[in-house]
């Protein structure tokens, strides 16, 4: 047995895998025809009814404490945007579509200093990177036979800041351009 977060163990107890904030397997009587093969791969089919959720705290969390330093930011990420859409999930029930969704309706938290309603193409694709971790993790550990997070793609960051120069600045610009060397002054004078 694995002792769970209570909010998760409260979560997956419906399932009947979760009881007392520990993880047990199921009722023998439970297991499916797939159970043969997950036997074949090391994979005990009892965690077919795994969720989301139960495999973060369990696996996924120890091995990101162990190998990343900002182990606290992936969290986060996964308690604000991915366990309350999916969480519940069983992991082998989890599709492209429903991760496209999950991305899709990525909002920022009602903290967020923003104000906006819609979450920036870099943090949007943070989460997409924690996710494909995440399912990367699940498909090499045996726990799914194919990978949803393969087909989701990055979104293009476009971190360029348009500004221009205000009537204060134009002058103080200008002076500028007159004390440099010739050679930049010259190259200047050519773009303005």
């Amino acid at each position: 047995a694995v002792d769970l977060d209570p909010d998760v163990a409260a979560r997956v107890g419906r399932g009947g895998l979760a009881v007392g904030g520990q993880l047990h397997p199921p009722d023998p009587l439970r297991v499916g025809l797939g159970d043969v093969e997950m036997l074949a791969r090391g994979v005990s089919p009892g965690f077919a009814l795994l969720t989301l959720d139960q495999f973060f705290q369990t696996v996924f969390l120890s091995l990101i404490q162990t190998t990343l330093k900002s182990w606290q930011t992936h969290v986060y990420r996964y308690q604000q945007h991915i366990s309350a859409v999916i969480g519940g999930l069983r992991v082998r029930d989890i599709k492209t579509a429903d991760l496209i969704r999950l991305i899709d309706g990525l909002r920022p938290s009602p903290r967020s200093r923003r104000g906006t309603s819609e979450l920036a193409v870099a943090s949007k694709n943070r989460v997409i990177a924690l996710i494909k971790r995440l399912f990367s993790c699940l498909h090499e550990r045996g726990y799914i036979d194919r990978n949803p997070a393969l087909a989701l793609k990055m979104q293009r960051e476009r971190n360029k800041r348009g500004r221009i120069l205000n009537t204060e600045e134009i002058p103080r610009f200008f002076a500028a351009v007159n004390n440099a060397p010739a050679l930049v002054r010259n190259l200047l004078w050519l773009l303005v």
